[in-house]
């Protein structure tokens, strides 16, 4: 038995599933269904149940289960203190990304990191925060940037910053709509993300404070698009303040007279793994970038 075939057996209980399993760590199929034979086979116990769909524990391997990871969790313990010890900051970091780089100053941030940490790999996945919120919880993703609040006890989140949003309407509409309510808002199109994403909810309740029905949407979740579509008149649509702003000079957008709560943007990592080297790492890069303090950036616990 060694630590390979113990973190099989943990990630297939935690995925459920073989294919997911396999992925998760860069290894096929047939490799990892080998070893986790072979693990069964020295202890002499059925680990898992195959079912059509996928892979449940036995009881035995429920019973086994925590201790394997309490065994894994002190093997990573002992490697990222034999690499603080060294000076080493080894790793791949995979970054869930929840908008544009560009806003998230995720050039500034790779360069800094491959200066203080050549070590470090970095992988960079587009997404919704609620999806890398649940690729977090599932260890598919070692950190992620996500807006909004989140009350889930396994999160760390370190704010970044206060995104500062506006409706947005084409640049020809802005006269029309000046002096528009919420229920005149309610009858001109809208361009929205997907009911997944934040500024979906942000518009959903902007209409139900004020008992008015929501409006009939186009849906487009990419940030470029989004914009394009609100520039080109689909609809009126959300949008960061910076967004606004650089469209504004030429016309092509307007911000509304509508009052929506600034919107927190965090760094969102598990709390149990919040203090190895190459996050810790990570958060105090983003000090730097995002000119946090630092004894609140370092430290950072809160739930936002």
């Amino acid at each position: 038995m060694d630590l390979h075939q113990l973190r099989i057996f943990a990630t297939i209980a935690e995925e459920g599933n073989l294919t997911r399993a396999s992925e998760r760590l860069y290894s096929s199929q047939p490799a990892i269904s080998a070893q986790l034979k072979a693990l069964e086979e020295e202890l002499g116990l059925e680990l898992f149940q195959r079912m059509p769909k996928g892979m449940r524990l036995t009881a035995h391997g429920k019973r086994l289960l925590d201790q394997a990871q309490r065994i894994l969790a002190d093997s990573d313990r002992l490697l990222s203190r034999a690499r603080e010890i060294r000076g080493d900051v080894l790793g791949l970091l995979r970054i869930g990304l929840n908008t544009d780089a560009d806003y998230l100053r995720v050039s500034p941030l790779y360069r800094l990191l491959k200066q203080r940490h050549p070590g470090i790999e970095l992988q960079f996945i587009p997404g919704m925060s609620v999806e890398h919120l649940a690729s977090l919880r599932i260890s598919k993703l070692d950190a992620a940037f996500v807006s909004g609040e989140t009350d889930d006890p396994q999160l760390s989140l370190m704010e970044l910053d206060r995104t500062r949003l506006h409706v947005a309407a084409p640049g020809a509409w802005a006269e029309r709509l000046k002096s528009a309510g919420i229920a005149d808002l309610a009858r001109e199109p809208w361009v929205q993300t997907s009911p997944n994403c934040i500024h979906f909810q942000l518009v959903r309740e902007l209409f139900e404070q004020q008992g008015c029905p929501p409006p009939a949407s186009l849906i487009a979740d990419q940030e470029d698009a989004l914009v394009s579509l609100v520039k080109s008149g689909a609809g009126l649509g959300i949008l960061r303040e910076d967004e606004i702003r650089r469209h504004q000079e030429n016309g092509d957008l307007q911000a509304l007279p509508v009052e929506l709560p600034p919107l927190p943007l965090s760094l969102a990592v598990l709390k149990k793994n919040r203090d190895q080297p190459a996050l810790r790492a990570l958060r105090e890069a983003l000090t730097d970038i995002w000119s946090l303090a630092e004894n609140c950036a370092i430290g950072a616990d809160s739930v936002s």
